[in-house]
């Protein structure tokens, strides 16, 4: 076994929405029922570059997605929620009108871990997945988990890339799920997400980031910034801003970044719903991600 596996899971916010229940079949006569803990997270991600297009072409852009089901049984500290990040909300944090390093690292396990938790990761399959975003349909590929640690098993569903055509200002995003083991029972759900149009923004004369965008149609939610250089070396940062068409970070709020050339910026709508399924609830969450590079002069 690995000394250390990291974990390239973005689970993140499931304990939101989990469910918790007991399993007698997990305890003896004289022992207390185990908890189990089922939560689920559909994520969908659409990213374009900001730009012009020729002939006011539809833009195309890159689709990804995540599906996984999990169960976590006998977590009675809550350690692997937290070390498996499933309590983090990427949409929470940083507050509002702050900036924050980046988390660069995925959560790794250790042979620690194993030594400490006497329960069980399972990630449940739930059957055929696909999911549609704009004119595009998409089965899921499923795959198994990586079991370098022992209570970690199962499957999830993966789309590693693909390509949908849009022209339009918001995006339908939808997902079928046909249903597997119990207690994952299948469902279809959908949701709106507006990608930003028409970002630009400059770097300003005293060192501060400028950048402007159209403001959402109907959404209230912050919108995200996530800000590097190219090349990389002087770490992320992200940003919680308010969509109000324009934002700008100040030199002291970049950090190392400030005195860069340029930069890279990618600003992040998400938009989120729950479907309530008995003992499953599953978070869906669809991610507009806009990237654009900024230089010192008008991009």
């Amino acid at each position: 076994m690995s000394a250390k596996f990291a974990l390239r899971w973005a689970l993140l916010g499931l304990a939101v929405a989990g469910c918790t229940t007991t399993d007698p079949l997990a305890a003896g006569d004289d022992e207390v029922a185990a908890t189990v803990e089922r939560f689920g997270r559909v994520e969908v991600t659409l990213e374009a570059a900001a730009g012009p297009r020729p002939d006011e072409a539809p833009a195309p852009v890159t689709i990804t997605a995540v599906a996984r089901f999990v169960e976590i049984h006998a977590d009675e500290t809550g350690r692997m929620v937290e070390r498996l990040g499933l309590d983090a909300q990427p949409w929470a944090e940083p507050p509002l009108g702050h900036c924050a390093p980046l988390r660069a690292e995925d959560p790794v396990l250790d042979e620690d871990d194993s030594a400490a938790f006497d329960g069980e990761v399972v990630f449940v399959d739930a059957g055929a997945v696909a999911v549609r975003a704009a004119d595009a349909e998409f089965d899921v590929p499923v795959r198994l988990v990586p079991d370098l640690l022992p209570f970690v098993s199962g499957v999830e569903y993966v789309l590693a890339d693909g390509v949908v055509t849009t022209g339009s200002e918001t995006i339908r995003v939808a997902v079928e799920v046909d249903g597997g083991a119990d207690p994952v029972l299948g469902f279809d759900a959908d949701l709106v997400v507006e990608p930003v149009e028409e970002l630009s923004g400059q770097i300003e004369a005293d060192g501060g980031l400028w950048l402007g965008w159209t403001r959402a149609s109907a959404s209230t939610e912050p919108v995200h910034l996530e800000i590097g250089t190219v090349a990389g070396g002087r770490g992320r940062i992200s940003c919680t801003v308010a969509d109000a068409g324009e934002a700008f970070v100040d030199r002291r709020a970049l950090g190392d970044l400030a005195g860069a050339e340029t930069l890279e910026v990618v600003v992040v709508r998400r938009s989120r719903t729950l479907v309530d399924r008995p003992g499953l609830p599953v978070e869906l969450v669809a991610v507009a991600r806009t990237r654009v590079l900024v230089t010192g002069d008008e991009s």
